[in-house]
């Protein structure tokens, strides 16, 4: 834009300039001007429909603060080069409202004979500030002429992509005390399990979009062929989890705006929450590696409905994260309990119930274990053993 500006200053100062001397020649040249940005316009209108651009995360789960590999290629199907090409990447959090924007710049040649395009490279780290799901996507692109003055925006459909990356908080151990009751309930269940295998049994199952590991023979293809994506078939074994791990995001307090939107201010309340991923994944995935399968259960405000997850290995906390969306606040009327017992009137046996709520206090069968601080999370979470 500052230099179509300067560019229509130019011009105005030759044709002021011919006008006061009264000259042929600046006339000509101001002409020169126009016609000359008119016709790299026209060139430019050549170039950029034929521009194709895509981008590539190879690693879809990393680290709070740990950099990734963003791969951005442009596709040029046209026999002339392009001028300048911004590209302007947008990244946006789950966790985190306002978006944030970087640009890149770059050109490509012509395509020779006998190659189907030409093509650039872009390859840049990307560093997530925040933790949960992430969204990095092509905003804008825009093709300058060869000399910079002009900028033609690129239709959405060359550049419509974008990458889904999981980013996992800080995952700390927790010591976890698995009773008697726990091992034996785990026991009977896995008896259950093998004795009841999904390819036999006609039990029911739930639908989700497919994920890398998932087999083939789970695949739902009558519907994947209707929605246009392969659908997979989740089993829901009979057999339930020795523990429940509920999340109450209820307002308990009573006051408006609960903790998320209270007092604290944004940046603690996104502090909080990501103390409470924290909390839940170390837990989680502590009680895993105790060989303890068990449930984790939120009402999803999205849904109007509650959902379970089952954590059955350690590998689960990636797809635990993926399910578990904004943490939005339910209202305080919500009994998460009496709707897990609604919705799963037959698989409501368990030994241990959890509850952890929005205020970091973690309950154990309805007695407080643990008040956790967002400060020094690792120790605090080291220091409570949690007996199942």
């Amino acid at each position: 834009m500052r230099r179509f500006i300067d560019f229509i200053v130019v011009v105005l100062v030759t044709f002021y300039t011919a006008v006061i001397y009264n000259s042929k020649s600046l006339v000509f040249l101001g002409y020169a001007e126009v016609f000359i940005v008119l016709l790299l316009f026209l060139y430019n209108c050549m170039v950029f429909y034929k521009l194709r651009i895509i981008i590539d995360a190879p690693l879809n789960i990393t680290e709070y603060h740990k950099k990734i590999p963003i791969h951005i290629v442009i596709y040029n199907y046209s026999k002339l080069p392009t001028g300048k090409i911004s590209i302007q990447l947008s990244e946006s959090y789950v966790l985190k409202p306002k978006k944030k924007k970087t640009v890149f710049y770059s050109s490509v040649a012509g395509k020779r004979n006998g190659q189907a395009y030409a093509k650039a490279e872009i390859h840049a780290s990307w560093q997530p500030q925040y933790v949960g799901k992430a969204v990095v996507r092509l905003k804008k692109v825009s093709c300058f002429d060869l000399l910079g003055v002009l900028a033609l925006p690129l239709p959405k459909k060359s550049y419509q992509s974008s990458e889904k990356v999981t980013v996992l908080p800080e995952i700390f151990p927790v010591p976890v005390d698995a009773g008697v009751r726990s091992r034996e309930f785990a026991m009977e269940q896995e008896r259950y399990l093998l004795a009841n295998a999904e390819e036999n049994s006609a039990e029911q199952f739930q639908i989700r979009e497919y994920r890398q590991g998932d087999r083939l023979r789970s695949i739902h293809w009558k519907l994947s062929a209707k929605e246009d994506e392969l659908i997979v078939r989740e089993y829901l074994p009979k057999a339930g989890c020795p523990v429940l791990l509920f999340l109450d995001l209820s307002r308990g307090d009573g006051k408006k705006g609960g903790i998320w939107q209270g007092m604290l201010g944004r940046k603690k309340n996104r502090k909080r929450k990501e103390a409470f991923l924290s909390i839940l994944l170390s837990l989680s995935g502590s009680i895993v590696r105790n060989g303890c399968r068990h449930y984790v259960v939120w009402y999803d405000q999205r849904e109007r409905d509650v959902v379970r997850f089952c954590m059955e290995k350690e590998e689960d906390i990636y797809g635990l994260l993926m399910e578990i969306d904004s943490l939005e606040e339910t209202g305080s009327s919500v009994d998460i309990e009496e709707e897990y017992k609604r919705k799963y009137r037959e698989q409501t046996a368990y030994v241990t119930k959890l509850m952890l709520n929005q205020k970091l206090q973690l309950f154990s069968d309805g007695e407080l274990l643990c008040w956790y601080q967002d400060r020094e999370l690792g120790q605090a979470l080291a220091s409570h053993t949690v007996l199942l």
